[in-house]
């Protein structure tokens, strides 16, 4: 299968944002919260497209030289398969273009394959938030990573 992966676009936002809705357990953003990031100059929003159609998105912010990743998600079909390693790395490379050397996360205590995913791509577990989430209520485990120049 082929797969795209561009910098979203004002016209990928309704698809971005029902992405993230069905994909992610405590999504709380609205509309208008996804529409200024992508109006943004600090935010970045990329995606993966399969025949047009996006099937996966990553959205960042960044100031100076520190990133954090907001979201990240996956449609269920296409899970499991390396594309989110795919999806984090093109992030990373596009974010370490503007000039960022630190990333941070949060994810939830429980949500061990994405935890996989981030330790294997050289994150480092630095704390926790306990009750960070809500629906349900659960901790959330801070990452960081540093990254060479």
């Amino acid at each position: 299968m082929n797969f795209n992966y561009q910098k979203l676009e004002k016209g990928d936002l309704e698809g971005g944002y029902n992405l993230l809705k069905e994909n992610l357990l405590d999504f709380s953003w609205r509309v208008s919260d996804l529409e200024k990031a992508f109006t943004s100059n600090n935010h970045l929003l990329l995606g993966i497209f399969q025949k047009n159609q996006l099937i996966g998105m990553i959205h960042g912010s960044f100031l100076f030289n520190e990133g954090e990743i907001l979201s990240i998600a996956l449609t269920k079909k296409y899970q499991h398969q390396g594309l989110g390693t795919k999806l984090l790395e093109y992030f990373l490379a596009e974010i370490k273009k503007l000039g960022v050397d630190k990333v941070f996360l949060e994810v939830r205590a429980s949500n061990l394959s994405a935890k996989k995913l981030y330790e294997k791509n050289q994150f480092k577990k630095i704390s926790q938030r306990k009750n960070y989430y809500h629906h349900p209520q659960e901790t959330a485990d801070i990452y960081l990573l540093e990254m060479k120049s």
